[in-house]
Formats: structure tokens, C-alpha cells, sequence
């Protein structure tokens, strides 16, 4: 049976333009989270 709460390898496109477009950038914390996410997409890291 395979694990269905296993995380996919790879992002598409419109998956990373969607999580990029959820940190409110009002908010310090948005703003770090928005550096993050575009950090990691940016090298190909695996968002976890």
C-alpha cells in the first residue's frame, strides 16, 4: 500500500506561485517567509 501522506519530490509551477502568494507581506513575519520560500524555490530545495 503505498504512503499517501508522502510529499511530493518537486513543486510545479502553479504550486510554488501558490505558496509564494500566502505570506502576508504587511507583517515582518510574511516578509521572512515570503525570503524563505522564494530562497529554497529559487535552489531547488524541497519545501517541507
Amino acid at each position: 500500500m503505498p504512503n499517501s501522506n508522502k510529499l511530493p519530490d518537486v513543486l510545479t509551477e502553479a504550486e510554488q506561485e501558490s505558496l509564494l502568494s500566502q505570506p502576508n507581506p504587511r507583517y515582518p513575519t510574511g516578509q521572512r517567509n515570503y525570503t524563505l520560500f522564494r530562497n529554497h524555490a529559487g535552489y531547488g530545495a524541497p519545501l517541507i
